[in-house]
């Protein structure tokens, strides 16, 4: 027994970082490489949702945290769906982790204007 629940405890340890409490955000669906250059918000919404339509690497603002999205391991038709998206307010579900710098990334499972 005490085996088994060190060994489960050294396999969460090295997977990395645990999973964040809470699963839903609501916030501002960013292109990182505009955002990165100050570009956000409705009038910048038709050119976000074009870069993040060609594959740019997407966030979501929340209040003033930056959440990175997990393209590649999300839903395809949320992801879809945020493409659409660019610089308006979505509601995100999915699960987040934070890495040791602080960087929260989320694999998204579903997601909607708001």
């Amino acid at each position: 027994m005490k085996k088994a629940l060190f060994a489960a405890l050294a396999v969460a340890l090295m997977l990395g970082a645990p999973a964040l409490a809470g699963d839903t955000w609501t916030g501002e669906v960013l292109d990182m490489v505009c955002f990165g250059n100050g570009q956000k918000g409705a009038g910048h919404a038709s050119c976000a949702a074009k870069c993040l339509g060609d594959g740019n690497e997407m966030g979501l603002l929340v209040g003033d945290d930056v959440v990175k999205i997990d393209r590649a391991a999300s839903d395809a038709g949320a992801i879809k769906t945020l493409e659409g998206l660019g610089g308006k307010n979505a509601k995100v579900t999915g699960k987040a982790m934070k890495a040791d710098d602080g960087t929260v990334t989320v694999t998204v499972s579903a997601a909607e204007a708001a």
